[in-house]
């Protein structure tokens, strides 16, 4: 079992995602983005020793699932072995004062001063991203790519060097399809790892929220830095989601865009580094180059599910069950008929 009461036959500290030292000064110094030698440097999860049994520690974006049981002690890293899960939220810690359970936020989302030197402010960029993929493609066990033309799985392929899986329909915008399908496919080949580009996007102004703040509905901040700061918060959830989906699948996610490293360069961006008129992700583009051809780190990529016109053919296969779009919500209904 991946949790549960003080008193379990697996001792603590249980971690996921760093050493368990690590975690433990990351929570003491109150550090967000810990990540450099002998710490946790793509988040964390953990349940450490505390006076009063475990406590549990999830870190500030929330790249490492961790549940609690409603009303209860329990715990655990994955929902299914609780009766009624709730998320630990990202950047708490929750442990027992007095027998009864507390949480309190440890960290923060940095929002530093922008770095309004060009030069200093890509190359930042680049050489966390080299620091991430070396880390990444160090690391042991079998590893794939999700691949979907964009430039930033095509960073990811290209400092990982492992095999590429792509699915799609004809005539898609561009190759990836729902995770799930390329990761069960990566584990039946024989990977434990699929390296994914998930929040190049939130990190580095990808979303046209950000491009057109203000005057977005979508976002609240009036200005490009304010409303990336926005999207990297709504990050935890979404993590939460596709880590979970991966390893239902078979295989855990490697996602070396999350690293503290390019994390931290990232947030440092001014707002013409992030958006500069039509172009998007600007700093990250840049930063390609040294890997990949310039065609392709211009290219631009819709969402997965439009892009691979995935959405076009759930919305084909729930009209022709009897889910027609008239209906509030007709393609999750048509979804939730199948399970």
């Amino acid at each position: 079992m991946s949790g549960g009461r003080r008193g379990d036959a697996e001792p603590l500290p249980r971690v996921h995602g760093g050493p368990a030292v690590g975690v433990a000064r990351a929570a003491a110094r109150r550090d967000p983005l810990p990540g450099r030698s002998n710490r946790p440097r793509r988040g964390f999860a953990a349940a450490l020793r505390g006076p009063e049994g475990p406590v549990l520690v999830r870190d500030v974006l929330g790249r490492y699932p961790l549940f609690v049981e409603r009303g209860g002690p329990e715990w655990a890293f994955d929902p299914t072995e609780l009766a009624e899960p709730v998320p630990v939220p990202a950047g708490h810690a929750r442990g027992a004062v007095d027998g009864e359970p507390v949480g309190e936020r440890v960290w923060s989302l940095p929002d530093p001063d922008p770095e309004r030197a060009t030069r200093t402010a890509v190359d930042a960029v680049t050489d966390a991203v080299r620091a991430a993929l070396g880390t990444a493609a160090d690391e042991p066990g079998g590893t794939a790519v999700a691949f979907s033309g964009g430039v930033d799985s095509a960073l990811v392929a290209a400092g990982l060097g492992g095999p590429c899986y792509v699915a799609g329909f004809p005539d898609s915008h561009d190759v990836e399809t729902a995770l799930y399908l390329v990761a069960e496919r990566a584990a039946a080949d024989g990977f434990d790892r699929l390296a994914v580009g998930q929040g190049a996007d939130e990190l580095f102004g990808g979303y046209q929220k950000v491009a057109n703040a203000p005057g977005n509905g979508r976002v609240e901040a009036d200005t490009a830095r304010g409303a990336r700061l926005e999207t990297v918060r709504s990050l935890p959830g979404g993590l939460e989601r596709d880590v979970l989906a991966l390893r239902a699948a078979g295989v855990e996610p490697v996602a070396p865009l999350l690293d503290d490293r390019v994390v931290r360069a990232a947030l440092s961006l001014p707002g013409e580094l992030l958006v500069d008129g039509d172009e998007r992700k600007v700093a990250l583009r840049r930063a390609a180059t040294g890997w990949v051809p310039a065609s392709t780190a211009a290219r631009d990529k819709k969402a997965v599910q439009y892009g691979s016109l995935v959405s076009r053919e759930l919305d084909r296969l729930a009209r022709r069950a009897g889910f027609k779009r008239r209906m509030d919500r007709h393609v999750d209904r048509y979804v939730e008929s199948l399970l």
